[in-house]
C-alpha cells in the first residue's frame, strides 16, 4: 500500500511544506511542475490539499526541492520555526502567526 501524506483541507501540513520550499527556490507552481514531471495545476491541488502525490512522485518532489520525502509528509520543527518566522517577518513583528498542524 502506498504512503499517502495526511491530507487536511487549506495550505496546511504537506501542502504548507511544498508550498514553503517551493518559496524558498523562488519557483512558481510550473517551475516546481517541470521539475517534477506533472503540471502547474498538479502542485497547486498538492498545496491545497485537494490530492496527494503518487510515490513516484513524491520522491521527485522531495529531491527537487532538496528535502526528504519524510520531512514533506510529517514535518520538521525547526523548518516549520524558520517558515513561522518567515511570515510573521512579511506581515510585521507583532503579527500573530497561526499554525494548524
Amino acid at each position: 500500500m502506498p504512503i499517502r501524506p495526511r491530507l487536511t483541507k487549506g495550505r496546511e501540513g504537506f501542502g504548507k511544506r511544498v508550498a514553503w520550499a517551493r518559496s524558498q527556490k523562488g519557483w512558481t507552481l510550473a517551475d516546481l511542475g517541470r521539475e517534477v514531471g506533472v503540471s502547474g495545476t498538479c502542485v497547486w491541488n498538492w498545496e491545497e490539499g485537494n490530492t496527494h502525490p503518487r510515490p513516484g512522485s513524491l520522491a521527485r518532489l522531495a529531491e527537487a526541492l532538496d528535502v526528504s520525502s519524510e520531512h514533506l509528509l510529517e514535518g520538521d520543527e525547526m523548518v516549520e520555526a524558520a517558515a513561522a518566522n518567515d511570515d510573521r517577518s512579511s506581515r510585521g513583528p507583532d503579527a500573530p502567526v497561526h499554525w494548524r498542524t
